[in-house]
């Protein structure tokens, strides 16, 4: 069992904290495999159909995390979401 599932079962790191660890942990790792400036995660909200900034790691890091985008709005980003929709 890893320390973030041991945090989780313990009830020190609730489901959300250990989603967002995750999803950190992806980005830093994507960066350093790739030797890339930044990497990042967006996640759909299908309520206001907006790109939303989950993990950031490198540049931007402190400023984009919340950060939202209109999916239909941003050409490369745009195609990625609705992808996943269909």
């Amino acid at each position: 069992m890893s320390d973030l599932e041991a945090a989780v079962a313990a009830g020190v790191m609730g489901a959300d904290e250990a989603h967002r660890a995750l999803l950190q942990a992806t980005v830093e790792v994507a960066r350093a495999i790739f030797g890339a400036k930044a990497s990042s995660v967006f996640l759909l909200d299908e309520e206001t159909d907006e790109l939303v900034f989950e993990a950031v790691a490198g540049e931007g890091e402190g400023e984009l995390i919340g950060m939202r985008t209109p999916a239909g709005r941003a050409p490369p980003l745009s195609r990625l979401a609705t992808s996943r929709r269909t």
